[in-house]
């Protein structure tokens, strides 16, 4: 099956996969989708396992000024361990109702929509979590139509096992690789997604 670059950036709504293996690729990509969205009025939030600080300055260095966004809590940084894992289990359940409440606060608040992006390199300290990682991914994509909701999931290919990349492809409308944007030809609709085996490339 061949696959369809669509854009250079994630588009509105939409749920993507971003495979990169270069720090640079990564903070492109960041500063980009970032800017965009605080452009658009949206609320962004970025999970991730590197300090706040760390990750605000790295953004930084690409010549965007986010600190007014920071301040103005336009743009929220959370930890990825007690995003992910609050007890050392990941909670598939628990993360779509943070994400639901999430978008309820930021219409409240009078944002246009949410934009996510969230690091997954913390799959690393939870053996065996694919299945349940996956199946969480599927039902993401069940909230695109209930708010103008968009996510990233940023998935590091030398450091996360193929199990979990393949599973990562399955659950994603799109992906993205070197900086493009692909309609998925390997994508399974939430509701069907119930555990399948990962696709052989």
């Amino acid at each position: 099956m061949k696959s369809a670059v669509v854009a250079n950036l994630p588009g509105i709504q939409s749920h993507t996969s971003f495979f990169y293996d270069s720090e640079k690729q990564r903070l492109e990509l960041l500063a980009n989708y970032f800017s965009t969205g605080l452009e658009l009025g949206e609320r962004c939030i970025m999970v991730t396992g590197i300090s706040p600080r760390k990750v605000l300055d790295d953004l930084q260095s690409m010549g965007v000024d986010f600190m007014p966004a920071v301040a103005d809590e336009k743009l929220i940084i959370f930890n990825a361990q007690t995003t992910y894992l609050p007890d050392g289990t990941f909670n598939g359940k628990k993360m779509l109702s943070n994400i639901r409440n999430f978008m309820d606060e930021t219409a409240e608040k009078g944002f246009t929509g949410l934009r996510t992006a969230g690091e997954m390199d913390w799959v690393l300290e939870v053996p065996g979590v694919d299945d349940h990682l996956a199946s969480y991914e599927a039902e993401v994509n069940a909230l695109l139509n209930m708010f103008r909701f968009t996510g990233l999931c940023l998935y590091h290919t030398q450091l996360l096992s193929p199990s979990i990349l393949k599973r990562a492809v399955l659950t994603h409308p799109e992906f993205m690789y070197d900086q493009a944007v692909y309609d998925n030809p390997y994508y399974v609709a939430f509701q069907e997604f119930s555990g399948l085996a990962p696709p052989r490339f």
